[in-house]
């Protein structure tokens, strides 16, 4: 694939309906707006709302493009992004897959958003990824490596884009999310849905419920999945979490 050009698989999703509300989902690092595998669809089906699920920095073309990006990157583009929405009067719920879900969740902290749901967020990391000085440790296996698939994960992935190798960089971009998160949940009033699964390779199961206990919304849910998948949208759970979602906020009282 050539390094300046984006894959079309991996642009960036509108999904335009006449509504004054909106779904503004990020997706998940090394990942596309395809991380959720056809959410935004569903969404627009059943609560008739605008759906945008930009394509991050970087992302689209070769893993080499994300070399040079860091947190403050991805953060200023979304950040730019989500008030240009919020702008047109529109109430936006704000969602997130992976670290697309700690990027939603410190925005959620920030701007007055009408909810906000993550998914598979790494708040709470499980062993050997908590380690500390695991950043440094990785670079010495060089900036990328491969990740581990299962087969039926590959097999509903046709069609979506994706790395099939992490970057050393996530670590780091993980880390400082979370140290700004850290300040910030308390500042989150808005709705707020959590999932995360109970055996998940990278998010601890605990991730839902300490982020539900240090946050300051009268509406939340966490919610643990029976999975071993970190990319719950693409397991056997991925019509379980967009009825959650779905009912969770097609509530009077959310969207109104």
């Amino acid at each position: 694939m050539n390094e300046t050009k984006i894959d079309k698989r991996a642009e960036t999703i509108n999904i335009q309906a006449d509504s004054d509300k909106e779904f503004f989902l990020i997706h998940g690092y090394t990942g596309s707006p395809t991380d959720f595998n056809g959410l935004g669809e569903f969404l627009y089906k059943k609560l008739r709302c605008n759906v945008r699920i930009p394509r991050l920095k970087g992302h689209g073309k070769t893993i080499v493009s994300l070399d040079n990006l860091y947190f403050d990157d991805f953060l200023k583009q979304v950040e730019e992004e989500l008030k240009e929405e919020l702008k047109k009067g529109r109430k936006v719920i704000i969602g997130g897959y992976s670290f697309g879900g700690s990027l939603a969740l410190y925005l959620a902290s920030k701007y007055p958003v009408s909810g906000v749901f993550s998914v598979s967020t790494p708040y709470k990391w499980k062993f050997p990824f908590n380690i500390r000085g695991l950043g440094l440790v990785l670079r010495l296996f060089g900036k990328y490596w491969k990740k581990i698939i299962p087969p039926s994960e590959t097999k509903m992935r046709e069609g979506a884009f994706y790395y099939d190798k992490m970057h050393v960089n996530g670590s780091n971009l993980i880390k400082t999310v979370n140290s700004r998160l850290k300040k910030s949940l308390k500042r989150i009033s808005s709705p707020c849905l959590l999932i995360n699964s109970n055996k998940g390779p990278l998010d601890h199961f605990k991730t839902a419920d300490i982020i539900k206990e240090n946050i300051s919304s009268k509406v939340k849910k966490s919610v643990i999945l029976k999975s071993e998948s970190h990319s719950l949208f693409f397991s056997k759970k991925k019509e379980e979490i967009e009825s959650i979602i779905g009912s969770f906020f097609e509530k009077p009282e959310i969207l109104g």
